[in-house]
């Protein structure tokens, strides 16, 4: 027998071989990959889908107002992220309080008080200002009545200089308003404080002493 006849087979049988091997070894991986994937979809859902879906709903109960706290599940990143959202929902909450405290003393405050935009417009007034109205026998939500004639002018100067101005007196139907002005400058207003100093002004000398703080006293016709 010839050497080469016997090279032959074996090298075909030696390339069979491979051929199976390397099927076998595509089976295995896809057999694995079958394996795989669903397992990788199981632990994505429980782990980080679920989780996030969580924290969407979460995130939508807080803006309609609830009160719940945020859930902390899934894995270290979701967690980490649970955490920051708590910290947030926090903060923000800590600031309604406060803001509905301020408000609370707003409309509670005997003296009056008007944020006025720069064009003029009066965009808040507290209930002192209402009464004041009709104690003067004014037409009510006329707010305007109240201010100084050139107060869009007094607005422009306080957001210009961006500092607060006293002093600035207004006389109206026998009532004397000392008021103090100041800027919210991320509002684009200022706020008019303003104090009925009537009696305490009955003293020409005094009332003299309060005008040389600011502006000259302004007056209306009553």
């Amino acid at each position: 027998m010839k050497k080469g006849s016997v090279i032959f087979p074996v090298l075909l049988a030696l390339a069979a071989a491979d051929t199976i091997a390397a099927v076998l070894m595509v089976g295995a991986t896809i057999a694995f990959l079958l394996v795989l994937l669903p397992l990788a979809y199981f632990l994505f859902r429980n782990r980080i889908q679920k989780p996030l879906l969580a924290l969407v709903q979460y995130a939508h109960r807080f803006h309609e107002g609830s009160d719940d706290t945020v859930p902390a599940s899934g894995g270290r990143m979701v967690r980490m992220l649970s955490e920051a959202l708590q910290r947030m929902t926090d903060a923000i909450r800590q600031r309604e309080r406060k803001l509905e405290e301020l408000a609370a003393f707003n409309e509670t405050d005997p003296n009056l008080m008007m944020k006025v935009a720069r064009d003029g417009r009066i965009v808040y007034a507290n209930r002192s200002v209402e009464r004041k109205l009709h104690d003067l026998g004014l037409p009510p939500q006329h707010y305007e009545l109240l201010l100084p004639d050139d107060a869009e002018k007094i607005v422009e100067g306080v957001l210009s200089s961006k500092k607060k101005n006293s002093g600035v007196v207004w006389e109206l139907r026998g009532r004397t308003i000392d008021y103090t002005t100041f800027p919210l400058a991320r509002e684009e207003t200022v706020v008019f404080y303003g104090v009925d100093v009537t009696e305490e002004t009955a003293d020409p000398r005094v009332k003299k002493a309060i005008c040389s703080t600011g502006d000259k006293a302004r007056s209306r016709p009553p």
